[in-house]
């Protein structure tokens, strides 16, 4: 709603007055790389230049407009306006935004000239940017499958000492983050999925050679494999680590890892598949596909192989839980 108020106001501005200079004869015959774009979301990877830090985060943000400026030359430069999703800040009663105007090159694939409106309620910004589609923003068929394998795991039966935090004083487990450097719980997982953490993934870089029928670079694997794969197998090996293997807490974590990891490897699978169909083209492999199932098969019918056995002895064969088994 935002971006589309900017961008009235932009064709607003464009009725009353010509902009920088530039004739509206300029504007009908100059092409903008980001014309009929206003609305998309693009995601923002810092390109820092000589003596700049390699510390600046990557940028999510929607286009909201888009016009052209000249110089002192008369040189016709494109110019868009980005306005960033996760840069707004409370001051007072009111969200403060953060959008920038940008000097675009190379067809729309660099940002330079970084303008933002407001400096007060603005991050720090690099000199450049390379400029990609986000293809993993909530709703996104990535975003998707990262929710449903945190829908999955709530409603397990077994995903009960996993849904929260540790609690080293309540559990009476005072040595747990003396052990366990890096705590991972599925609210947590959750959380972070919905702050966008898990959306910030590098693009390719140029100098990589992408294959046709290259999986690893679909939206949909790089996602479910990123950041988020490495903070979803936390909470599994913390409990296996801490509790050990031969405990029944252990023991539920490396049978929800399992299963966890076949659901995933059948949602990518899928994806990628799917990826390909539309694009016609065959294939001889799948990225990481499981052994387990193919394509079109329901994961959740098999709650898998020795998963009700094992039900049935952790929480009705009164099996003895050891004394640190007390949290994920």
């Amino acid at each position: 709603l935002e971006a589309a108020t900017i961008q009235r106001k932009i064709l607003s501005n464009l009725k009353s007055r010509k902009t920088n200079g530039v004739s509206e004869s300029h504007r009908q015959l100059r092409h903008h790389p980001f014309k009929d774009k206003v609305g998309t979301r693009v995601m923002l990877t810092p390109q820092p230049g000589d003596g700049e830090s390699d510390t600046f985060q990557i940028l999510v943000g929607i286009i909201a407009g888009h016009d052209h400026s000249t110089d002192e030359t008369d040189f016709v430069k494109d110019q868009v306006l980005i306005l960033l999703e996760d840069a707004a800040e409370e001051v007072g009663d009111e969200k403060k935004s953060c959008s920038f105007w940008a000097t675009v090159h190379l067809e729309g694939t660099l940002l330079t000239d970084i303008r933002p409106d407001a400096m007060e309620h603005a991050p720090s910004f690099c000199s450049r940017y390379k400029v990609d589609m986000h293809e993993y923003f909530q709703g996104s068929e990535a975003y998707d499958v990262c929710d449903s394998i945190i829908s999955y795991l709530r409603s397990h039966p077994k995903s009960g000492p996993f849904m929260q935090p540790v609690d080293p004083i309540a559990l009476g487990i005072p040595d747990y983050f003396q052990v366990i450097k890096n705590p991972m719980d599925i609210s947590t997982l959750a959380k972070n999925l919905e702050a966008g953490k898990y959306s910030r993934i590098p693009p390719k870089s140029p100098d990589d050679v992408v294959e046709e029928n290259d999986f690893d670079n679909h939206p949909v694997y790089k996602m479910a494999y990123g950041p988020f794969y490495d903070d979803l197998m936390l909470i599994f090996d913390n409990a296996v680590t801490y509790n050990t293997a031969d405990s029944w807490i252990g023991s539920d974590a490396l049978l929800l890892k399992k299963n966890t990891i076949r659901k995933i490897e059948n949602s990518v699978t899928k994806a990628t598949w799917n990826g390909q169909e539309k694009r016609k083209t065959t294939t001889s492999s799948t990225a990481k596909k499981s052994i387990y199932a193919d394509e079109d098969s329901d994961l959740d019918m098999y709650e898998y192989e020795s998963d009700q056995g094992d039900y049935d002895d952790d929480f009705g064969g009164g099996r003895k839980k050891s004394k640190k088994s007390k949290g994920g």
